[in-house]
């Protein structure tokens, strides 16, 4: 007979061959519960089930970022893909420059001499410029770009480098404009990559706007970091 787990006492009362009763006999009997059904067992079960539920949810994580950083990874070799493009194709006007001066220069020397040699050496300096980048791009790759900083003042850094668009962007029929906050702020930068950066930025600026447009650079300061922004009437990034 299957007895529920619990605590019982068996009573036994006899009689002798006279039919005499003896006194009740009791016997405490305890039946135990199957293991499954202990206390320690609802205690791993409990523990099993959640161990079960953290799993899951660090599986799900892990696809989670493991996706993320499969998109991130892609975005990134579009972004690196089109930058490259982007500066191999513009090797092409110094080379096309290049290549016609130094024509012009062996067939008429005299004429275009001086003024040849000054076009070649340009270009080629853009030329190296370009190539600079290519290798930039690759030392970022690698993590080892460093930067050099150097203290100075870099509001008047920055003025210089929009002033140094002024022609090309009265060429357009645009206009560029430097606002600042402050008037000056001397602070440790890399002169070279904020070149990188602002005339990347302006040069994009003043290609993508339409003629009798603007071109705004802006510079302040928050707290210990300094904004730098920039703001066309164009078409946008």
């Amino acid at each position: 007979v299957n007895v529920p787990p619990g605590e019982y006492v068996f009573r036994v009362r006899g009689a002798n061959s006279m039919g005499v009763w003896g006194k009740d006999i009791r016997l405490r009997v305890v039946v135990l519960p199957p293991w499954w059904q202990t206390w320690w067992a609802y205690l791993f079960f409990t523990a099993l089930f959640f161990a079960g539920i953290f799993s899951f949810y660090r599986f799900q994580l892990r696809r989670r970022l493991e996706h993320a950083e499969t998109l991130r990874l892609q975005e990134l070799d579009t972004v690196k893909t089109k930058l490259y493009t982007n500066i191999t194709h513009e090797f092409r006007t110094p080379l096309t420059v290049i290549l016609g001066m130094a024509q012009q220069v062996l067939d008429n020397p005299k004429e275009h001499f001086r003024y040849g040699l000054d076009m070649i050496i340009r270009n080629g300096q853009n030329l190296l410029h370009l190539v600079n980048q290519m290798l930039d791009l690759s030392k970022l790759e690698s993590g080892k770009l460093s930067l050099h900083l150097r203290q100075g003042d870099v509001v008047n850094f920055l003025k210089y480098l929009v002033e140094s668009f002024h022609s090309l962007a009265e060429s357009k029929k645009i206009r560029i404009h430097f606002l600042n906050d402050v008037e000056a702020l001397t602070m440790d930068f890399d002169a070279e990559r904020l070149q990188q950066v602002v005339s990347n930025l302006l040069s994009n600026a003043v290609k993508f706007t339409p003629q009798g447009g603007h071109v705004y650079l802006s510079v302040g300061s928050t707290g210990q970091m300094l904004a730098i922004k920039v703001k066309d009437t164009g078409i946008g990034i």
